[in-house]
C-alpha cells in the first residue's frame, strides 16, 4: 500500500511540472525557479547552491531572477521526497504527514496511519476493540466498542433494553441494572427486564411466584397474590367503585394482560391483542428487527451498520477500514486505495468500497473520474494516473491527476513538433528556419546549405539542421562519411542516407543520418530488437525492464507485475509486456496461471496472488504460487480441525482425545480429567481442553456439573473419581431435609438398613419414616454404577455410556465405545476424521502410526 501511494505522488509531481528540481536551491533568502517574486532586488549571479540562481533576502527567485546571495541550500531531495528539519523524508511518510508540504504527522489514535494515493492521511486499521465511528480520521478510531452501549461491538449499534439502564462488556450488550418494579426473568438481554413484578399476577414479586398456577382468577398487588372480584378478562384499574370492572384486559393498549400493563414501546407503536402487546408500527428510521415486543422498534436502520436503510441490510467490509451507515446509506471509511463509488440504496445489498482507485479506469484516482478513451487502443489505470494505450501516432504526454478531468491520448507524436516521436521530444531549433515534424521525425526546413541529415528517431532527441548532404557513397551526409561495406552486397547513397543493399540474411534498418558513422547492414532481424523478425519492427518498450529478440520474437524482460503472454509475429506490430499479471486471474503472477474457480462465486488476482471470493463456508487458506496450479477455496473452514473458523486456525492439541470443528468451533473431544468449556469463536486463538475436572467442584467431570449444590466436592479421596462425593457428615445433611453421614466419599442414609448412596447422591427426607438417597432432590438413581450428575441432570454409568464416559456430559469421539471410564474405538470407520485408519485389537487407533486413546486419524494422515 505505501508503494503505491509513493509511486501515485511521484507520477503526480512528474506529470504536473516539467521543471526539474535539480535546477532550484533554498538558501536563507528563498528558493530558486524561473522568475522573482516579492521585493528582493534586481537580477544577478547566482548564490547557495541551487543550479539557476538564489533567492533574495525578501522572496522567491528562480532562473535569472535574484536578490542577496543566500547560504547554503537545503538538501537536494527526490521526486517522491520533502524536506523535513535537516533531512529528507519520503512524501508518502505518515511520520512526517502526507502529501508535499508540511511535516506534521498523522495522528491517528487507537489507529494505524498511512498516506491514500490522495496525498492525505488515512486509518488503515483500528486498534483491537476500537473503531472509527464518525468516519473521521483526524481523531483516529475514537469509540471503544467493547464498553460503548451506543456502538457496542459495532459503530451506532446501540444497546436497547427494555425497561432497563444498557451496558455494554466485551462488545456484547448487557444489562446495567434493572428499572424500579422490574426483573429480568428470562436472562434475556433482547427482552431487556421484561416482568413487572409488582402487578404480573405470572410473576407476582418475584420471577419464579405464578399466581395463575393455582385455580382461580388472580391479580398482583404490590407484588403480592390476590384473588380478583372481577369476571374474567376484566379488571377494577381505575379504582373507582362507581363504573365497577371497566378495563377489558385482553384489548387495553394502556392496561393489557393487567392493570397499567401499557403497550407502549420505544421508536413506535403498540397494540393489546388478547391481553398480548404487539407492535404495529415503527417510527420513522427505525425498525424492529429482532422481533421482540419489549425492547419496540430497537433498530435505527439509518445508522445501523448491520441494519443500514433495513433490517438485516448489512454495509460490506470489503476494501473498508470502518463500516458506518448514514442517513440509511452505507458511508464507511476506505483504505487507502478504495473508493465507494456506487453507494446502493436499500432494499439492494451495499458493497462496501468497491472501486480499486490505483487500478479502476472508471474510477481513476477519484470516484467517477474515468480515463478518457480519446486517441486510445485502451484505457488503463495505474496508481491512480491514466496511463492509457494509444492509438498511433497518439501519445499520452499529459497524464493530469485526479481530480482534473483525463484527456486521453492527446498529441499527436506524428506532427507536434514539442513531442515529436515521444512525449517531452522537442525538434531543435539550431540551423532551423521553421521546426516542422512528421512520421515522428523532426523534418525541420534548414538555413543555407545546412540539411538535416542525422533526423533521430525517439527517444534520442533531436540535433536539428546539423549537416551538408550529398548523394556520394563515400560523402554520405558530411564530408568523409563513407557508407559502411560490412554486409554490404552494393553501396548506396540517397539524401544523406546510405541506403546500400545487403547480402545474406542481414538487414540494412538503421540507415543512421551524419554525423553518426554508417554501420552498414548491420541488422540481424533474428535478435535485435529495434528490428526483430524485420527492418522497422522494434520490439515495444511499453511496461518493458529490458528489451531481447531471440528468434525474431520479441522476449523482453518485463516490468513487476506485467508479463509478455502474446509475442506476436512479424509483421505484426509488438505489444510489449501487454498482460497485466498482477490482476489478470488467467495469468496470475506469470502467464498461463489461471486463478481456479473452486468453491468460489469469483475469481480475482491481486498483486500476482489469487484472490477468489469464497462461497460458503470455504476459504481460500493456502494461495500457491507459480507454477504450482491454483487451488481456489480449498479449506472448509466450517469443519477443518487445522483451519477451523478461519485459514490457519489450528483446533488446540492440549489435553485433547480427539480434534473436531463443527460450524467454526473447536468441538474436540477431551481427555479423561479435562473439560473443554470456553469453545472460543475466531478470530481467538482455540485454547483446547483448558479445565482440569477432577478437582473443580463448579465443574466436576464435565463442564457446569456443579456438586456445591447438593454441598458435595469434586473427586473426595481419589484424583481418578471425577464425580461428586463428601469428605464429612454434614455433607450428606442438605436442604431436602435428610440426615446422613459420609463413608468411604460416599453419603449413608438411615433405611431399612444401611446402604452407601451412589456417587453424588445426598440423603432426602422423603416422609416421616423414610430417610433416602436422593439424586438432585429426586429419587436414587436406578443402577448400582449410576452417578448422579448435576449437569445434565440425570442418572449415569460412566464407565459405559459413550455420552458421559468418565464424566458427566463428557462425549466420546463418533463411533468410539466407553469401555472402564475412557473411549476406545471398536470398528475401522471410527478412526476415520478424514484419512482412513485401523482400529487396533486395544481400542486405539493407527494412523500414520499408533495413536494413543482418544485420537482418530486427521486429513493429514497424523493422529489427533
Amino acid at each position: 500500500m505505501r508503494r503505491l501511494a509513493a509511486a501515485g505522488v511521484a507520477l503526480l509531481l512528474t506529470g504536473a511540472c516539467t521543471q526539474s528540481f535539480d535546477q532550484f536551491s533554498v538558501g536563507s533568502g528563498g528558493a530558486g525557479f524561473e522568475a522573482s517574486i516579492g521585493t528582493g532586488g534586481s537580477s544577478g549571479a547566482a548564490g547557495g547552491t541551487g543550479g539557476g540562481g538564489t533567492g533574495g533576502t525578501g522572496g522567491i527567485s528562480m532562473d535569472g531572477g535574484a536578490g542577496a546571495a543566500g547560504d547554503s541550500g537545503a538538501p537536494n531531495c527526490g521526486l517522491d521526497e520533502k524536506v523535513c528539519g535537516p533531512s529528507c523524508v519520503l512524501i508518502t511518510d505518515p511520520a512526517f504527514g502526507c502529501g508535499a508540504l508540511g511535516c506534521v504527522p498523522c495522528d491517528e489514535t487507537h489507529a494505524t496511519a498511512d498516506c491514500d494515493t490522495m496525498g492525505s492521511c488515512a486509518i488503515v486499521a483500528c486498534d483491537v476493540g476500537w473503531e472509527d465511528c464518525n468516519g473521521d480520521p483526524s481523531d483516529g478510531c475514537e469509540v471503544q466498542t467493547e464498553a460503548d452501549p451506543q456502538h457496542c461491538g459495532a459503530c451506532n449499534s446501540a444497546c436497547v433494553t427494555a425497561n432497563a439502564t444498557p451496558g455494554c462488556f466485551g462488545g456484547t450488550c448487557t444489562i446495567s441494572s434493572c428499572d424500579p418494579g422490574f426483573e429480568d426473568c428470562d436472562a434475556s438481554i433482547a427482552t431487556g427486564c421484561e416482568r413487572n413484578v409488582g402487578a404480573d399476577p405470572t410473576a407476582c414479586g418475584s420471577c419464579n411466584n405464578d399466581c395463575t398456577a393455582n385455580p382461580g382468577d388472580w391479580v398482583c398487588n404490590s407484588g403480592v397474590c390476590e384473588t380478583s372480584n372481577c369476571p374474567s378478562g376484566f379488571r377494577d384499574c381505575d379504582l373507582d367503585p362507581a363504573n365497577g370492572c371497566e378495563t377489558n384486559i385482553g384489548t387495553s393498549p394502556a392496561h393489557c394482560g393487567f392493570c397499567n400493563n401499557s403497550c407502549s414501546v420505544p421508536m413506535g407503536a403498540a397494540t393489546c391483542n388478547s391481553g398480548t402487546c404487539e407492535i404495529t408500527s415503527c417510527n420513522s428510521g427505525f425498525d424492529d428487527c429482532d422481533l421482540i415486543v419489549n425492547n419496540g422498534c430497537e433498530t435505527n436502520v439509518t445508522s445501523n451498520a448491520d441494519n443500514c436503510g433495513a433490517c438485516n441490510r448489512a454495509c460490506s467490509s470489503q476494501g473498508t477500514v470502518t463500516r458506518t451507515c448514514s442517513a440509511s446509506v452505507c458511508n464507511p471509511t476506505c483504505s487507502a486505495g478504495a473508493g465507494n463509488c456506487v453507494q446502493p440504496m436499500a432494499p439492494a445489498m451495499d458493497d462496501g468500497c468497491e472501486a480499486d482507485l490505483a487500478t479502476d479506469e472508471g474510477n481513476c484516482g477519484s470516484c467517477g473520474r474515468g480515463c478518457s478513451n480519446t486517441g486510445t487502443t485502451a484505457v488503463l489505470c495505474e496508481t491512480g494516473l491514466c496511463t492509457s494505450a494509444c492509438i498511433a501516432p497518439n501519445a499520452n504526454c499529459n497524464m493530469p491527476v485526479a481530480p482534473q478531468v483525463d484527456d486521453g491520448c492527446e498529441t499527436n507524436r506524428n506532427t507536434d513538433p514539442d513531442n515529436c516521436g515521444a512525449c517531452g521530444r522537442a525538434c531543435a531549433t539550431n540551423g532551423v528556419m521553421s521546426r516542422s515534424c512528421g512520421g515522428g521525425i523532426c523534418t525541420s526546413t534548414c538555413v543555407g546549405l545546412l540539411d538535416n541529415c542525422s533526423m533521430p528517431v525517439a527517444p534520442v532527441m533531436d540535433d536539428g539542421c546539423e549537416a551538408d548532404t550529398s548523394a556520394d557513397v563515400n560523402n554520405c551526409g558530411a564530408c568523409g562519411r563513407q557508407c559502411d561495406s560490412a554486409g554490404v552486397a552494393t553501396l548506396s547513397c540517397t539524401l544523406g542516407l546510405c541506403d546500400s543493399t545487403c547480402s545474406g540474411l542481414l538487414a540494412n534498418c538503421a540507415q543512421p543520418s551524419a554525423p553518426a558513422v554508417d554501420d552498414g547492414c548491420e541488422a540481424d532481424v533474428a535478435d535485435d530488437p529495434s528490428n526483430c523478425g524485420g527492418c522497422g519492427r522494434a520490439c515495444s518498450p511499453g511496461l518493458v525492464q529490458t528489451l531481447s529478440c531471440s528468434g525474431g520474437l520479441c522476449d523482453s524482460t518485463c516490468q513487476p507485475g506485467r508479463a509478455n503472454c502474446t509475442q506476436p509475429v512479424f509483421p505484426l506490430a509488438d505489444d510489449g509486456c501487454e498482460t497485466g499479471s498482477d490482476g489478470d486471474p488467467n495469468n496470475c503472477g506469470v502467464c498461463g496461471h489461471m486463478c481456479s474457480s473452486n468453491n468460489a462465486s469469483t475469481t480475482g488476482c491481486s498483486s500476482g496472488v489469487c484472490t477468489p471470493t469464497c462461497t460458503g463456508t470455504f476459504d481460500d487458506c493456502s494461495t500457491p504460487a507459480p507454477p504450482a496450479v491454483d487451488d481456489g477455496c480449498e479449506k472448509d473452514v466450517s469443519s477443518d480441525v487445522f483451519n477451523c473458523g478461519a485459514c490457519g486456525r489450528a483446533c488446540a492439541p492440549n489435553s485433547v482425545g480427539s480434534k473436531e470443528c463443527t460450524g467454526g468451533l473447536c468441538t474436540s473431544t477431551c481427555n479423561v480429567a479435562f473439560m473443554s468449556c470456553t469453545i472460543p469463536a475466531a478470530p481467538a486463538a482455540d485454547d483446547g481442553c483448558e479445565l482440569v475436572s477432577n478437582s473443580d467442584s463448579n465443574n466436576c467431570g464435565g463442564c457446569g456439573n456443579d456438586c456445591t449444590t447438593v454441598g458435595l466436592r469434586c473427586n473426595p479421596g481419589s484424583t481418578n473419581l471425577r464425580r461428586c462425593g463428601c469428605t464429612q457428615n454434614s455433607h450428606c445433611t442438605t436442604a431436602f431435609g435428610g440426615i446422613g453421614s459420609c463413608n468411604n466419599n460416599f453419603c449413608e442414609c438411615p433405611q431399612i438398613g444401611p446402604d452407601a448412596c451412589n456417587p453424588g447422591e445426598v440423603c432426602d427426607d422423603c416422609g416421616i419414616t423414610c430417610n433416602r438417597c436422593s439424586c438432585n432432590g429426586g429419587a436414587p438413581c436406578p443402577g448400582n454404577n449410576d452417578t448422579c450428575c448435576q449437569s445434565p441432570a440425570g442418572c449415569f454409568d460412566l464407565d459405559t455410556d459413550r455420552d458421559h464416559c468418565g464424566g458427566c456430559g463428557r462425549q466420546c469421539p463418533p463411533g468410539f465405545a466407553c469401555v472402564n471410564g475412557d473411549c476406545e474405538c471398536d470398528a475401522d470407520g471410527d478412526c476415520n476424521a478424514g484419512t482412513p485408519g485401523t482400529c487396533l485389537g486395544s481400542g486405539f487407533c493407527r494412523c500414520d502410526q499408533n495413536c494413543v486413546r482418544n485420537d482418530r486419524c486427521l486429513p493429514d494422515g497424523t493422529c489427533g
